[in-house]
């Protein structure tokens, strides 16, 4: 009970008491939720979390900044039920990339300053946050909303960009690389897997792997920072690659002829001759009429 306490309360220089809502508010403890709340707690900061299904007016009477971490189809109704209790110069934000601010009408309406930010950070688990440090928040809304964005995200020593980017298109991004690069160091997991490596050894090597990725990417931009046999107009490399994987696990060569297409794209654009894009696209090609001719025969 006591303990309770404390985590609640704080208690300032002169010795009075006060309470964190004096601070941020965040609703919502989900993985977004709590991983902003722990980062920003570890900076410093004042910070409440609640569940976003029994936030109250009330609980939000003190706020400065109120941060709705909600899944989308929840952020517009408490925006609403919250709106009667923010003070006037309150700032109200959501975290949601796929959203502008219109979910947050009924805070604008109260006097509230209303913005998002947007985390481009992969959310996997509340158990283990994911580090927020150098990731960037994309912010966008009124000028006060933004000013206070910017301070929450600086605080987290991540990195602020503030442009109206947010809706559907701007969130597909996101998904495109945050899904996609799992979903393809799965398939390569497994790859490895039936070439008799411990799962965890092989998610392990391949995690370095992709981290390597990235740290080329911030520094070189996509195109320059393409490697592999694609990259190189390799196509006896590619051709060599389908036969393993059709020998090995036929699913993950599916995958790979679905994003070689991809890739010679990236290649291309990179400056790769066009006598080499096109034995690439013949190697693609030829393997693909083989498979078909050699499927009812193996009926």
């Amino acid at each position: 009970m006591t303990a309770r306490r404390t985590t609640t309360r704080k208690t300032s220089r002169a010795g009075t008491p006060r309470t964190a809502r004096a601070g941020t508010i965040i609703v919502g403890r989900g993985k977004v939720g709590r991983a902003l709340r722990v980062a920003l707690m570890r900076a410093g900061a004042e910070v409440t979390l609640v569940a976003g299904r029994q936030v109250m007016p009330r609980d939000v009477s003190a706020a400065r900044v109120v941060v709705l971490a909600l899944p989308d189809a929840a952020i517009a109704s408490c925006a609403e039920r919250i709106a009667g209790g923010l003070t006037r110069g309150a700032v109200v934000l959501h975290c949601a990339g796929r959203l502008g601010v219109e979910p947050l009408a009924a805070c604008a309406v109260a006097g509230a300053a209303t913005g998002v930010m947007h985390p481009l950070v992969s959310f996997a688990s509340t158990r283990v946050p994911p580090p927020l440090a150098g990731a960037t928040f994309v912010i966008a809304g009124d000028a006060r909303a933004v000013r206070a964005a910017r301070a929450l995200t600086t605080q987290l020593g991540a990195v602020p960009l503030v442009a109206a980017l947010h809706g559907a298109a701007y969130h597909a991004a996101a998904a495109l690389l945050a899904g996609g690069a799992v979903a393809l160091t799965a398939h390569a997991i497994e790859v490895l897997v039936a070439l008799g490596l411990q799962r965890t050894a092989a998610r392990r090597a391949l995690a370095g792997l992709l981290g390597s990725v990235a740290a080329n990417l911030s520094r070189l931009d996509a195109p320059e920072a393409l490697t592999g046999p694609v990259a190189r107009g390799d196509a006896a490399t590619i051709t060599a690659h389908r036969a393993a994987l059709r020998a090995v696990l036929p699913e993950a060569r599916v995958v790979y002829d679905a994003i070689a297409p991809a890739v010679l794209c990236v290649a291309v654009s990179a400056g790769l001759d066009a006598q080499k894009a096109a034995a690439v696209r013949a190697a693609l090609s030829e393997t693909s009429q083989r498979t078909t001719r050699r499927r009812p025969r193996a009926r």
